[in-house]
């Protein structure tokens, strides 16, 4: 069981580095803060706020954050591996090498993210909204993408 943060205020904090494994983020807001390289394996960050966020190299696999907002955030090179990440707003973020294997992104928002490189092998991307999205060398290989808008049209 990890730190409980809910409700949370965290703007602009620095938690580079920080160690919150299993931590409850439910509600909260790290709205512009540094949390690069930071351990959130485990996590729980249901509607909480990430906006402008840099998670650079960050781990958030098995981590629970539906219906968080990560928009305009930097996700590069971050891990969410089997993470519940559904409903979540990604809209203009930068995911370029990260990996969301096995993740799960059902009603998604990508909207104009960059998913250079990115893995979404085996990822539920079901109603996901992928328009604008850039995709160079993206792994989509076993990925469910039912519903899925992208520049347009459902897959």
């Amino acid at each position: 069981m990890g730190a409980n943060l809910t409700s949370a205020i965290l703007d602009e904090a620095d938690l580079r580095g920080a160690l919150l494994s299993g931590a409850d983020l439910t509600d909260a807001s790290l709205a512009n803060a540094n949390l690069e390289r930071a351990d959130l394996e485990g996590s729980r960050g249901e509607r909480a706020c990430f906006r402008e966020t840099t998670l650079t190299g960050a781990n958030l696999s098995k981590g629970r954050f539906a219906q968080a907002v990560f928009a305009g955030a930097v996700l590069r090179e971050a891990r969410a591996n089997k993470a519940d990440v559904s409903g979540c707003n990604f809209a203009r973020a930068d995911l370029t090498n990260a990996s969301f294997r096995s993740a799960v992104l059902n009603d998604a928002s990508l909207v104009e993210a960059t998913l250079d490189r990115a893995d979404f092998q085996n990822a539920q991307l079901r109603g996901a909204d992928l328009r604008g999205a850039l995709k160079r060398m993206t792994k989509l290989a076993g990925a469910d993408l039912s519903g899925a808008q992208m520049d347009g049209k459902g897959v």
